[in-house]
């Protein structure tokens, strides 16, 4: 099947008929592939559709035995919880030095227009 171009005299491009009839048969092949790939992959959905599925009642299960809530939830609830201290304790430490330069600003611009 694979024809090199050192094989034939004259390159393909300069072949309309022979250019179009490889085009044709490339594009059947590919879209014979294609349509075998699409079959295997709504199969394969199929597939891990239906272990996702069992997975879950698996988990509903061991969580009503086990534990109400899963560990990874607590976990990031507690990273979330982290986060916004910090952002707070950041505005906090933020907001204090603002007020100072407002009140030297407005100082400033009192003096600049006395200057004017």
């Amino acid at each position: 099947m694979h024809t090199t171009n050192g094989h034939y005299p004259m390159h393909p491009s300069q072949h309309p008929m022979y250019y179009q009839q490889q085009q044709q048969q490339q594009q059947q092949q590919q879209h014979e592939a294609w349509y075998r790939y699409q079959q295997q992959q709504a199969a394969w959905r199929q597939h891990q559709m239906q272990q996702q599925q069992q997975q879950q009642q698996q988990q509903q299960q061991q969580q009503q035995h086990l534990h109400p809530q899963p560990i990874s939830i607590e976990q990031s609830y507690n990273a979330i919880l982290s986060d916004t201290t910090s952002t707070t304790k950041l505005k906090a430490t933020k907001t204090k030095p603002k007020k100072k330069q407002s009140t030297t600003s407005s100082l400033n611009e009192e003096s600049m227009m006395k200057y004017q």
